[in-house]
């Protein structure tokens, strides 16, 4: 069962909505629809700014951000068509894996952040505690992306239906759409 191209220009779409709204600097969003890849954005990391520094508050509300940006690829794709038999909802799964497995590692980064009071370093033993902790973050951050796909639709709507007209959109036109009134 193929992913239509519909669906990834709103799996895409969210991402780049989301990524706006939570001040990641986006420079374009693309539909690809060869390869490997139906589509990608091009976005620096919130998370990756943040771990240099050492703030701990900080870098959790960007782990934060950056896994409601990696979720809402997947949220937005149940949204627009939800999964209906169980093969579907396996599809998206294996279609989004990469986005869930970033957010679930988010997460991760979260909860060791508040267990230790710093920003993770290197590679540390991940106990049950932590896994526990990552699980209940994870949760959090998927109900907190869900309400944002759902109050954000109608801007992923318009983002995604410009997106599979022209393929490719820059942090302006992106903008515009999300937008209208000021556009």
């Amino acid at each position: 069962m193929a992913i239509s191209e519909s669906l990834i220009a709103h799996h895409e779409a969210a991402h780049a909505v989301l990524a706006l709204d939570l001040g990641c600097q986006l420079e374009y969003v693309a539909l690809v629809t060869d390869g490997d890849s139906g589509g990608h954005i091009h976005a620096d990391s919130l998370a990756h700014r943040s771990q240099y520094g050492h703030d701990v508050q900080a870098f959790i509300a960007d782990c934060e951000n950056e896994a409601m940006i990696a979720l809402a690829g997947p949220y937005a794709m149940q949204k627009f068509k939800p999964c209906r038999t169980k093969l579907k909802q396996q599809r998206y799964i294996q279609a989004a894996q990469d986005d869930i497995d970033y957010a679930r590692n988010c997460a991760l980064g979260i909860a060791l952040a508040r267990l230790e009071n710093q920003i993770p370093q290197g590679t540390e033993v991940i106990t049950q505690e932590h896994n526990r902790a990552a699980a209940e973050e994870h949760q959090r951050v998927c109900a907190k992306t869900e309400r944002l796909i759902s109050e954000r639709w109608d801007a992923i709507c318009r983002v995604a239906a410009e997106l599979q007209k022209r393929r490719v959109l820059l942090r302006n036109d992106i903008d515009a759409l999300i937008n209208p009134r000021l556009g």
